[in-house]
């Protein structure tokens, strides 16, 4: 017999959505971009998860861009000055 899920209260949303926010403020795109849009999902219109979401998809997106530039300028630097 499968188990019961536990349901998720609207306090529940309020910690996540607060949790999230806060992986925001730390700079943990992706981290807060999973709450967000799990929140947007289960309770579409929660407060601005939507929008605050796209923002943290866009600092994601940042995050791995610069993750690479840096990747790449030190992989570059290896070879021009070996």
């Amino acid at each position: 017999m499968p188990k019961a899920r536990p349901t998720t209260t609207p306090a529940d949303y309020d910690t996540l959505y607060e949790q999230a926010v806060g992986y925001l403020h730390k700079g943990a795109y992706k981290r807060a971009a999973r709450i967000l849009h799990a929140l947007e999902t289960a309770q579409p219109g929660f407060r601005d998860a939507a929008a605050l979401s796209k923002i943290a998809d866009e600092g994601a997106r940042a995050q791995t861009f610069v993750q690479w530039f840096q990747h790449c300028s030190c992989s570059w630097w290896y070879l021009w000055s070996g």
